[in-house]
């Protein structure tokens, strides 16, 4: 199973490179949190998470 890629910028995972350039994106992540309600989310706003989707915790 290949890994997932991931937007080191915005640790936002991403479905190709295309969406955030091949430079920004990596497969080396750890931990998942999905982000429902950014506005009411403690911890969206402690990672500074605007948009509602799946992240990584941790990109290296």
């Amino acid at each position: 199973m290949a890994r997932r890629l991931v937007n080191k910028r915005t640790k936002k995972f991403i479905e190709s490179k295309d969406e955030a350039g091949s430079d920004a994106v990596t497969d080396n992540w750890k931990g998942r949190i999905y982000i429902t309600d950014p506005k009411e989310s403690m911890i969206a706003k402690e990672l500074n998470i605007e948009e509602s989707g799946e992240y990584a915790i941790k990109v290296q």
